[in-house]
Parts: C-alpha cells; structure tokens; sequence
C-alpha cells in the first residue's frame, strides 16, 4: 500500500466509525407504510366497493383501543364501527361522467388480514345516474393526519383490472371504463399532484425510502463499503477492473422487491364476518 492508500485509508476509516455510530443509534424497526387498498368493481351504472383500512391507522383517528392498554379487541372495533363506516365514506367520492354517484347502505363489519397486521373491510354499493363510461375517484382518507398515507386502487369491469396509486387530497383521478382514455397512464388521467399507475408506483417507492432514516442508512450501508473498502484493503486483495463476479443475491434488489410487492398486492376475496367474541384480542400493531 503506497502512500496516498494509507492516507486514504486514515480519511475513510473514521468516516466508517460514524456510520456505524450512526446506525446504532437509530431507532430500527420493522414497518410497512401506511396504506389503504381500495377495490371498486364497474357494472354498468353500479360500483362495488371493498376498503380494506388498516386498524392502526382507524386508531390513530377514532382511538379504539378504548381502554389503552395496547390489546385491541373485537368488541372494541365493533363499538366504533359507525364511525369508522362514516370515516370511509367520507373519504372517497365517487362520479360517473361528471354526476355523483349515491353511496348505498354499508356492508356488515368484516375484518381481514394482512402481512402486517388486522384491517377492518367496509363495503358498500354505489349507484350511478346512467352506466358508467368515465369514473372519477377522489381520495382524501388520512390527509389531514398521515401525509406519507397512500391508497392502492384496484379498479376492475370484467376482465380488464386497473391499478393506480391515490395520493390524498390530490385532484381526483379519472378512469375510462372501456378502453384508454388520453392521460398519464393506460386508462387513467391523473389530475395534478396525482401519479399515474406506472410511474406513480416507482415515485411512491423512491419517496417512501427517503422519507425513513433507517432506509437511508441501509442503502449507504451497502454502497459505502463498495466505494471504501478498495481503498483499505491491500493491493493485492483489490477487485479486478470488471469487480469480482460473485453469485450472491442483491439484498438492495430483494429489498426493492419486497417493498413493491407490499404495495401493490391486490386485496383477496371478501372475507366472511367476523365471529369471534367481543374480548378476543386482534394483532394490529
């Protein structure tokens, strides 16, 4: 090692040990970003509608966890089913062609699981003035408390299934029920503020990494070492000019992996009502 590799290797040495430092005291913790998977099912002037809500996020807002002592139980959700109901259906605005649609009665209380944890299921009927040929979905659920807050769409008529990302607040988002309509994405006209399907779910991926401290600090713990470590090792020990091929998998790429499918896995079918006692205990957290 000649002398500006010692020198180099001094500079990066302590740059390492702050990184390290750094990443310990960081707070880490599992988590998955706060979603809402929102399913509306097209026939004619009639929309099916299934929200599936995460129970952490309905606490956040509604308190159900009424007696606070970090169990939540059945008959605790079902206490505040009414008002998670008009929550919901606050939080969504349905138009066909420029004419609202009128929400019908909300389904039976139905809970559903997902990868991280109970979500409350509400479901409701919506009746258009004539068949639907351009819905408009306005999203406004959580805007207030949760800005990081998303809502998956999944909008289907037949076989032909949409997907789009709904920022809430934004404008709403416009969808032609046949065929494609002139816009950000393939059958969808995004209003300002509003991603389209492709790119929306790629910008919402870049933004959901930067907004976590400890995203940042993982992608900085697998690029640093790639850019350091040549310098601190022996020359004899350096990669070659076209780097080592080696065999491993890229945990960067598995992340990545992990976080899109976490997103945009659609909702499974209905599930029944749930029919366990009021005291049973629910995972939410």
């Amino acid at each position: 090692m000649n002398h500006t590799d010692t020198a180099t290797a001094r500079l990066l040495k302590p740059l390492l040990g702050l990184l390290l430092l750094l990443a310990a005291l960081t707070p880490a913790s599992a988590h998955k970003a706060s979603d809402t998977y929102l399913r509306l099912e097209l026939s004619a002037e009639t929309i099916e509608q299934r929200t599936d809500i995460a129970l952490r996020d309905l606490d956040r807002e509604l308190v159900l966890d009424a007696d606070d002592d970090g169990q939540l139980s059945w008959g605790e959700v079902r206490a505040q089913w009414p008002q998670i109901a008009r929550l919901a259906q606050a939080g969504i605005v349905l138009q066909a062609d420029g004419q609202p649609c009128q929400p019908g009665a909300a389904g039976a209380a139905q809970l559903d699981t997902h990868s991280d944890g109970r979500y409350a299921v509400l479901t409701r009927r919506w009746t258009c003035p004539a068949p639907v040929r351009e819905l408009s979905v306005g999203y406004s659920l959580f805007a207030a408390s949760d800005p990081t807050h998303r809502g998956i769409l999944s909008l289907s008529r037949g076989t032909a299934v949409r997907t789009a990302v709904l920022v809430p607040g934004a404008a709403p988002q416009r969808f032609a029920a046949e065929g494609p309509a002139a816009g950000a994405g393939p059958g969808a006209e995004a209003g300002p503020g509003a991603p389209s399907s492709f790119f929306g779910f790629v910008a919402e991926g870049i933004h959901h990494i930067l907004i976590g401290t400890d995203h940042v600090l993982f992608l900085l713990a697998l690029l640093l070492p790639a850019v350091l470590l040549p310098a601190l090792l022996p020359e004899r020990r350096r990669p070659p000019a076209g780097g080592w091929a080696l065999g491993r998998p890229d945990p960067l790429a598995a992340s990545r992996l992990r976080h899109s499918l976490a997103r945009t896995a659609p909702p499974r079918p209905a599930p029944a009502p749930y029919g366990g006692g009021a005291a049973a205990t629910l995972p939410w957290r």
